[in-house]
């Protein structure tokens, strides 16, 4: 090679390095309540000002996504419990049962939306807890409201297995479930759908009957307080005297 040929070589590396580089996108995992789910922020850096970074608004993280399930969560599973949750969405809150009840412990989650039940199986592996969770395709109860394409098979709240953690967050199931399985968990979370025809005073009293104390956790979404409090999406926590 000889000189001119070096200089352009090194010019030309220069360039790529200074100019190219900065402006291709970069992608890194939304991270939602400290879970990693599959959701991708774009990054560029901007050529007029050096080291900035782009975010498109509609990928974003969001730390307390799901922040009334999960408080209730760490406040209910022991090390070891065997939870079940109906209504895996993205995955997070099965990620946070599987944390917190441990290696020991184990995790049954169904989720019905095709779309859903794949965030879900990527978010389980994503976050290296496959050792413990189980991933369902199925619709536990009444489908009031699957998201996408339903996918699976139909599952009777009567099979649901023992465990002693049940989460529901199944947008207006919670109803036909707490009134038809035959499971008595130590302690069951509710997300409640009010404006799905399962309002908060209903499920309430669903638990009080099955012999449950209750405590109201607020608003599913605080960042979306206006919305839950229009829509009636609570969750409530219930022990078993």
């Amino acid at each position: 090679m000889n000189r001119q040929q070096s200089l352009l070589s090194r010019a030309s590396y220069s360039l790529f390095w200074r100019l190219v580089l900065p402006l291709s996108p970069a992608y890194a995992r939304c991270v939602y309540n400290g879970v990693q789910v599959n959701r991708t922020i774009k990054y560029c850096h901007l050529p007029f000002e050096p080291g900035s970074e782009y975010r498109p608004s509609g990928a974003q993280d969001i730390p307390d996504y799901e922040s009334s399930l999960c408080k209730g969560l760490s406040r209910s599973v022991q090390a070891s419990d065997h939870v079940v949750i109906v209504g895996g969405g993205l995955g997070v809150t099965t990620v946070h049962a599987a944390w917190e009840t441990g290696v020991e412990g184990r995790v049954t989650v169904y989720e019905a939306s095709k779309g859903h039940f794949s965030d879900l199986a990527k978010a389980i592996r994503f976050n290296d807890v496959g050792d413990r969770v189980e991933a369902i395709q199925g619709v536990v109860g009444n489908n009031v409201k699957v998201y996408g394409e339903k996918t699976g098979k139909q599952i009777s709240p009567a099979d649901l297995p023992n465990c002693d953690v049940l989460e529901l967050d199944c947008e207006g199931a919670e109803i036909t479930i707490l009134e038809q399985m035959k499971i008595s968990p130590r302690n069951i979370l509710v997300e409640t759908h009010g404006f799905r025809g399962a309002p908060t005073s209903k499920v309430e009293d669903l638990l009080r009957e099955r012999g449950y104390g209750v405590t109201d956790l607020g608003v599913a979404e605080p960042r979306l307080q206006s919305v839950c409090e229009d829509r009636d999406i609570r969750v409530l926590a219930a022990n078993k005297f």
